[in-house]
């Protein structure tokens, strides 16, 4: 699943905005709930339903989005 431009755009702002609040680094666990409560935010907005299933299956992660991206991001030193 390809997300529409003007969605991922909007992700993209928003996480910005987010990371911009922090003084600090933020812990991978409040990014990645963000990232979802936003995917899940944009796909209620457009009509898509179950954005987080759909991606995790056409991904083939061997957990859920939220595990992936919180272990993707707590091992990524450039984070």
């Amino acid at each position: 699943m390809q997300l529409p431009h003007s969605m991922r755009e909007s992700l993209v702002d928003e996480i910005d905005e987010f990371l911009q609040a922090f003084s600090s680094d933020p812990e991978p666990e409040q990014v990645a709930n963000f990232i979802v409560e936003q995917l899940e935010s944009y796909a209620d907005s457009e009509g898509i339903d179950d954005i987080l299933q759909t991606l995790e299956e056409e991904g083939e992660l061997e957990t859920s989005l939220m595990e992936t991206l919180e272990s993707e991001m707590g091992s990524n030193d450039e984070f």
